[in-house]
Parts: structure tokens; sequence; C-alpha cells
């Protein structure tokens, strides 16, 4: 039987019962699916806000990959600001919007961010 429940996770079944099932057994597995549906949509309605938020402020803003320094987002007054088109800073890192002379602070500024907050201050950049 512990077989059969095993084959119906690993294939995407997200609970399973054994029968006879008692009643109060069937109703806390009932509160406890309501108690990840109102997690999942909590999550999702914080997500929401974090995109609003991102997307709408004022303020230019990308996200970057600390390991390869590469943009994964920008918003769209970053776009507006610089000139650059989504996919064209899509396709960049931190180090193409940086004159060549900052460089070496932008590497060393790097590595204070990985070890923990770092707040980085103003930077040139290139539009």
């Amino acid at each position: 039987m512990s077989e059969n429940i095993s084959e119906g996770l690993e294939t995407d079944a997200d609970e399973s019962l054994i029968k006879p099932l008692k009643d109060r057994e069937l109703l806390a597995r009932v509160e406890a699916a309501k108690r990840i549906i109102y997690a999942e949509k909590a999550l999702h309605k914080s997500e929401e806000k974090y995109h609003f938020m991102f997307n709408n402020n004022p303020q230019p803003m990308w996200i970057y990959d600390l390991e390869t320094l590469s943009i994964l987002e920008v918003n769209q007054t970053a776009i507006n600001h610089y000139g650059y088109s989504r996919e064209e800073f899509l396709s960049m890192t931190l180090k193409d919007i940086r004159p060549i002379e900052d460089l070496p602070a932008l590497i060393i500024d790097i590595e204070r961010t990985k070890s923990g907050h770092n707040s980085s201050g103003e930077w040139k950049h290139i539009k």
C-alpha cells in the first residue's frame, strides 16, 4: 500500500488518503489544504505588489545576478532614462553600463554586496 502512495506522490499527486478514513482525519486534511491555498494566495498577492512597486517606481531600477552581473530585470523608468530597450538591458551586465575606469571599484563593491547588505552609493552610468 505504501508503494502505491509513493507512486502517486511521485506522479504529481499532492495528497493521498487511505481507506477507511476517519472524519477527524478528513477534516484535518481539508483544513491543512485550506491553509496551503490561503498561503499561496497571500504569496501571489505579495508578488503582485512587489512587481507593481518595481515596475512603477519613479527611480531607474534593475535586478542583476551577483555572480555573472547579468541584468535579469529592468523597470520602464530605467529604459526611459538610459535609452536602452528592454532587450538591450537584458543582454547587458553591470559592467556594460559603467565607465571602464570604474570597473575595479565595481568589483570591490560587488564583493561587499555578496558578504551582506551594501549601500553602494552613487555611480556613473553609460547611457
